[in-house]
């Protein structure tokens, strides 16, 4: 899922992606699974890279 919210001369962009569970995300990321994955492309989009991404439990939906 991708959410964008534009400013007068920007946009913000937050993906929230999901995942079956934590042993998932580790495959994927490594065993720091909060520390953030990025592309080389991704230099030519991004205006800053936080060092670490959140988790959340879905706990509701809908």
């Amino acid at each position: 899922m991708i959410l964008r919210r534009d400013f007068k001369d920007k946009s913000k962009f937050t993906i929230i992606t999901f995942w079956e569970n934590i042993d998932a995300i580790k495959q994927f990321a490594g065993e720091d699974y909060e520390k953030a994955k990025y592309y080389e492309v991704d230099k030519d989009y991004l205006l800053g890279f936080p060092e670490k991404v959140e988790h959340y439990r879905i706990t509701s939906c809908g």
